[in-house]
This record gives C-alpha cells, sequence and structure tokens, in this order.
C-alpha cells in the first residue's frame, strides 16, 4: 500500500501520530513537508514489506520521492504537490 496525503495541516510528525495515520507497517517509511500553521503538509507513505521511499529534494510546495518496489527491484518517482 502507498498513501499520498495532501493538506495535512500538521506541523511536527511524531512516530506516535504517523503510526496513526498511517499504520505501524508505514510509519517508518515515510517523507514529509510539515505544514505552516493550517497550510499545507505533504505526506507520502508505503508499506515496508512491499516498498522503499527515499526522499529527494523537498521544495517549499512539494515532496518528490523514489519508490522502489522490493520483489521487483524497480524505482520510479512520485511527488505530492501542495500549493495555494
Amino acid at each position: 500500500m502507498l498513501v499520498c496525503l495532501q493538506e495535512t495541516k500538521i506541523t511536527a510528525w511524531n512516530q506516535t501520530l504517523l503510526t496513526e495515520m498511517v499504520g505501524a507497517d508505514m510509519a517508518n517509511n515515510v517523507v514529509c513537508l510539515p505544514s505552516i500553521g493550517a497550510f499545507g503538509g505533504i505526506l507520502i507513505a508505503a508499506s515496508e514489506r512491499f516498498f522503499r521511499i527515499q526522499q529527494t529534494s523537498l521544495t517549499p510546495n512539494t515532496v518528490p520521492a523514489t519508490i522502489t518496489m522490493l520483489a521487483e527491484n524497480t524505482s520510479w518517482s512520485i511527488t505530492g504537490v501542495y500549493g495555494p
């Protein structure tokens, strides 16, 4: 499973919150951009049983990441975008 949440409105992520939001299987395999106050915020998470996420360079409005499918050892890119 893979999720991309936009406008999370979360300014600071911690392990407990990650586990509550995406489950224990994905809580350690995430890239995120915290919100600024009540605006924005992006989270990309994936099951660590099937995927590995590597963060590339964050921007103020994007979370680009490389996702590797472990079973096939193939990679692809995803970008979560949030902008006013």
